[in-house]
């Protein structure tokens, strides 16, 4: 109790008492500590027990909370740098004003030109936070103009890969055609964890499927030299054609809506065409072989969530690498189908190739860095005519489309601003796509559907675009008869892939569908698992 009960406690004015213990401090320094330090200690003193029912705790820790506030805004560059973790919605809610919103954009900036160099991933959450501060506080700051997060994501994804820099002749003959066939793909589990960055920096594990469509391989390229001097663009289902004869046409690839704009980046990629605007295509052109013509073909509307555009750019390099005499490599495709899709600035991950180029219903995992090489573990999921999974699983166009790069964009932000819940969500994808393949190996068809299901619940708390009130609608009326439903892809539209509850309820579910389309476009597609994958012929 003495300790309690003693009044050691100094109370008064802060500079009273401030001025008392640098006093005593400097008396004690000096050895002095007989009547001039008691003299200097005789303010009014208190014990704990006095002291404690006069504190206003409310203000202390205010105040305690106020100094924590600065001294983390003293070192908001730091703790970026130390703790890979800060919310960026943190330490935009410490900031009050202006003015300490410019301290804090002054300190990143430094970091931006001092430890950052070279470290895209870094500078691309650095941008997010700055980007996040400038919009916070518009109206009271003059914001400085800065590149887009999403370009250093490019930039990292890019690290390993170098373009050509001379011309090449073609490995085939002028009356030879490449012809690239490809399936598309449904994913079952883990979509997102594949991304770049999230992938790059934690690694991926998605469980997706290699499927046909109504029979046919949906995707598919051809390849032909010409003697014409140029590059002919041709798309069967757009019905649309373009004549490319200079380097700046084709280096005009950034526009996802252009429908030219993945061939276009695909040429410069693979080396037919030079990557330096002052270099002459008619010169790449001649060493070819004269000229080339390019025909593509995706019988699936774009924005159908079946991983269709990453598809054909993988398609189209693939050919192009055949027309070059390139040795087909699954690894170099993937990742030149990753940078692909960062050149287009869509932004997509590395499932949607692999889905495509690999047979089969396999789990596909990566380790975290730059290079991302899949390694793959195969699973059952019997489609034979009879069986279980045939009579029950659909697959339904809806007729909704839109673009997986808004979604992308979006998750991509949101992981860059460390969003506490979004890397939750994440690592929550990878667990699953586990379990959800572990479900197949045993040919667990409820614990499949289990697997399914939490797939699309984490799909929508990653972004809530994934879904609108039509998709909401059109899976609720049949929700009854489902044990599971998704939307594959980044969502927002396209294809929904269902598990009725037995074979009947898949009758019911088509026939009402069938009955009571949401729109003229709407339609089922049977759906097979492929078990060649991406298929490259010179006929």
């Amino acid at each position: 109790d003495g300790l309690w009960r003693a009044r050691l406690w100094r109370v008064g004015q802060l500079d009273d008492v401030l001025a008392e213990a640098m006093t005593l401090a400097r008396l004690a320094a000096k050895g002095a500590d007989g009547p001039a330090g008691r003299a200097a200690g005789r303010g009014t003193r208190y014990s704990l027990a006095e002291v404690l029912p006069r504190v206003n705790h409310a203000r202390l820790l205010a105040v305690r909370a106020e100094i924590r506030r600065q001294v983390n805004l003293l070192n908001v560059a730091e703790r970026v740098l130390n703790n890979d973790a800060l919310p960026a919605a943190e330490v935009c809610g410490e900031i009050r004003t202006g003015e300490e919103a410019t301290r804090a954009l002054r300190q990143l900036a430094g970091l931006l030109d001092g430890a950052a160099l070279g470290k895209p991933l870094l500078r691309a959450r650095i941008l997010r936070l700055m980007a996040m501060i400038s919009e916070t506080f518009a109206a009271q700051i003059a914001a400085p103009a800065l590149p887009s997060c999403l370009s250093e994501v490019a930039a990292a994804v890019a690290v390993s890969f170098e373009p050509c820099r001379l011309p090449r002749p073609a490995a085939i003959l002028h009356d030879q055609v490449v012809w690239v066939t490809t399936p598309v793909r449904i994913d079952f589990a883990g979509g997102w964890s594949d991304t770049p960055p999230i992938c790059t920096e934690r690694g991926g594990t998605v469980l997706n499927a290699a499927v046909t469509l109504n029979g046919l391989y949906p995707v598919q390229v051809m390849a032909k030299l010409n003697t014409a001097g140029c590059i002919r663009l041709s798309s069967i289902d757009l019905g649309e054609r373009k004549e490319i004869r200079t380097t700046a046409e084709l280096l005009d690839h950034h526009d996802p809506h252009d429908w030219a704009a993945l061939a276009k980046a695909a040429l410069i990629l693979a080396g037919i065409s030079p990557s330096r605007r002052e270099e002459p295509l008619a010169k790449w052109l001649k060493a070819l072989g004269g000229g080339l013509d390019l025909t593509i073909f995706s019988s699936l509307p774009k924005g159908s969530g079946m991983g269709t555009s990453s598809i054909l750019g993988a398609a189209v390099i693939a050919c192009l690498d055949r027309v070059l005499g390139v040795p087909f490599n699954t690894d170099r495709l993937i990742r030149m189908t990753s940078i692909l899709e960062q050149r287009m600035c869509t932004g997509g991950g590395w499932q949607d190739q692999v889905g495509g180029i690999m047979p089969g219903v396999k789990l596909i995992r990566t380790q975290p860095g730059p290079d991302q090489t899949v390694s793959l573990r195969w699973t059952v999921f019997d489609m034979s005519e009879g069986s279980e999974l045939k009579q029950r699983c659909l697959l339904y166009f809806t007729g909704q489309k839109r673009m997986a790069r808004n979604i992308l964009q979006n998750v991509v932000s949101g992981y860059l601003a460390r969003d506490p819940a979004i890397l939750r969500t994440v690592e929550a994808l990878k667990v699953s796509a586990l379990a959800t393949k572990e479900a197949l190996d045993a040919q667990d068809i409820s614990g499949f559907a289990a697997g399914v299901a939490r797939y699309w619940e984490l799909k929508k708390s990653i972004d809530p675009g994934s879904t609108n009130a039509p998709i909401e609608a059109l899976l609720a009326s049949v929700s009854r008869e489902t044990e599971a439903a998704l939307l594959p892809g980044a969502g927002g539209g396209g294809f929904i892939f269902m598990i009725a509850k037995s074979a009947a309820a898949s009758e019911r579910i088509r026939a009402s569908f069938e009955a009571h389309p949401p729109n003229a476009h709407a339609r089922f597609f049977d759906f097979d698992v492929d078990r060649q994958g991406l298929k490259v012929t010179v006929l």
